[in-house]
């Protein structure tokens, strides 16, 4: 019986909900983007995938994350040159200094850039980065840090000793040659340290190195394997390290179905992806029921300041026919407009003429007439504040669908008004047949 007037009332409700929604929602985003909240996110889960500080840094480094990261506009560069140079700031750019002085992480990382740079990571590290290559680098340093001395001749001196290490590393070839192999590398770094020094500590280390992984010095000298590389790198990382150990099944994994290492690898690189978009689902999560949490309290301060009380809403436009078709009106007309469009754009929404309009047909907002008495009635006003920002928690999207399917029903019924018309005109034609 009144069916066509609980959906209007149910429109003009939903729409008011549609209204706080994208408010907070275009708050939300301000507020995410101040504070680097889904970078943040994203940095956390990665910095738990990586679990190593050298690495992370290493990570975030590479060229295909850092090229994510949105570039410095002018005015950041601005400033960040002249708190570098020690210069004076005016009083625009010191209050926007942390902001551009604030680290910057990209928010999204495709899965296949970071499985491409996870493996160049803990490939460096089976290479440049593993513990033997680490003292070689030291001592390249040193020497060339030597202020006497013949560098030249030093220099050649640490690359036959990785030429040894790796030839040691490969040699499959004999027991005997393998262990003349490494009696040569031996006497090479031991002489370095005599000839100067200054490099003994170095190479004392490395000589230790040597002596404690001597059957396996595929560990310290690596060949061109990149397969190799990565076990090694993953090795390098630590046993109980919980990067190393994901690596080690993934690669295990790709290993049991690849006839070889090109295909190992290319596996290899698909368990990675899969891995990060399991993260990511997951940080997605964390993201949601904080917007949502957000969604409520923005929805709250929303709703008490323009006292968008639902209860209210329902009430008036039910007691109000003229207020609920102006309102059902203006809403039909709203929805045609925005589904016309190629899809709705909340950061196109424009709430001021929307504002405008309401306060011209008297829509029930706003605390200038409305009057709370008694136990009851604040009872009801907190109710109605609360169904209002828990309505936001669901977003603008969720909302506009509702309500464009809302319109679709109600303009698809009888019009009301021309019902007794028809009746009247059946009941006439039976007159008139009797």
């Amino acid at each position: 019986m009144y069916l066509e007037e609980l959906v209007e009332v149910v429109i003009g409700s939903i729409f008011a909900w549609l209204l706080i929604s994208i408010a907070t929602m275009q708050i939300q985003e301000v507020i995410s983007s101040l504070t680097s909240k889904r970078a943040r996110d994203l940095e956390n889960a990665i910095k738990n995938m990586i679990d190593d500080p050298g690495k992370f840094d290493e990570f975030y480094k590479h060229p295909l994350i850092k090229t994510l990261i949105e570039p410095d506009t002018d005015f950041q560069k601005t400033i960040k040159n002249k708190v570098a140079n020690g210069q004076k700031l005016n009083v625009v750019e010191w209050l926007y200094k942390p902001w551009a002085m604030k680290k910057k992480l990209p928010s999204y990382i495709p899965a296949r850039n970071f499985a491409s740079a996870m493996f160049d990571v803990v490939i460096q590290a089976g290479t440049e980065e593993s513990l033997v290559k680490n003292k070689i680098k030291f001592l390249s340093e040193k020497i060339d840090s030597l202020e006497a001395g013949d560098k030249d001749a030093l220099r050649a001196a640490v690359d036959n000793i990785q030429k040894l290490g790796q030839m040691a590393a490969s040699t499959k070839a004999g027991i005997q040659f393998q262990a003349s192999v490494k009696d040569a590398l031996n006497k090479q770094i031991k002489m370095l340290g005599k000839e100067h020094a200054e490099l003994l500590p170095l190479t004392d280390e490395l000589a230790i190195l040597v002596s404690v992984h001597s059957d396996e010095l595929g560990k310290l000298f690596q060949s061109d394997d990149v397969l190799e590389q990565i076990r090694s790198g993953a090795d390098t990382l630590g046993v109980n390290h919980d990067l190393a150990r994901s690596l080690r099944s993934l690669l295990a994994g790709a290993e049991e179905y690849a006839t070889d290492a090109e295909k190992a690898i290319a596996v290899g690189r698909k368990e990675v992806e899969n891995w990060f978009d399991n993260v990511m689902d997951r940080m997605g999560g964390w993201y949601k029921r904080w917007a949502q949490i957000l969604a409520f309290v923005i929805g709250l301060v929303i709703a008490v300041i323009f006292n968008v009380d639902t209860i209210r809403i329902a009430g008036t436009l039910w007691k109000t026919p003229e207020l609920r078709a102006a309102t059902s009106a203006y809403i039909d007309g709203y929805v045609k407009q925005e589904t016309a469009k190629a899809g709705f754009n909340i950061n196109e929404v424009d709430l001021q003429p929307i504002s405008n309009k309401l306060q011209e047909i008297s829509y029930p907002v706003g605390w200038a007439e409305d009057k709370v008495t008694g136990v009851p009635g604040v009872l009801s006003k907190i109710l109605g504040l609360l169904i209002t920002a828990g309505a936001a928690m669901l977003g603008a999207p969720f909302w506009f669908d509702i309500l464009k399917k809302l319109v679709n029903i109600r303009g698809a019924g009888a019009n009301p008004a021309e019902e007794p018309k028809a009746t009247a005109n059946r009941g006439n034609g039976q007159s008139r047949e009797r």
